[in-house]
């Protein structure tokens, strides 16, 4: 049988994922970034997932958009978010990856 997402999580011990809010400023996002040794963040307004928030959006922003670190995180966040269900496996979360073109993907 193929590993599925949830025997992933099992295995990694996962059970919270690093977050922010949306009017949190990008600094502080970067702040809990480093303080959880995380590469992304999810947002999270009222217990909803509003986007999620990489290293790779902050040096898109800095290089494009000339953003301020005070800038609210929600301005450079990714709102289209994918995301596996726990019965996925690790191999059609790695085509769905792959065919979009993405890095981080929620489980």
């Amino acid at each position: 049988m193929k590993r599925q997402v949830k025997d992933l999580i099992q295995q990694k011990g996962i059970n919270v994922f690093a977050s922010v809010g949306p009017k949190n400023s990008i600094y502080q996002a970067l702040e809990v970034l480093d303080s959880t040794n995380s590469s992304a963040l999810l947002i999270i307004e009222e217990n909803t997932l509003k986007g999620i928030f990489s290293e790779k959006d902050l040096a898109r922003a800095v290089i494009y958009q000339n953003i301020s670190l005070y800038a609210n995180v929600e301005s450079i966040m990714v709102k289209k978010i994918y995301y596996a269900e726990p019965h996925f496996t690790l191999e059609e979360c790695l085509q769905i990856m792959s065919k979009m073109h993405i890095r981080h993907f929620l489980c």
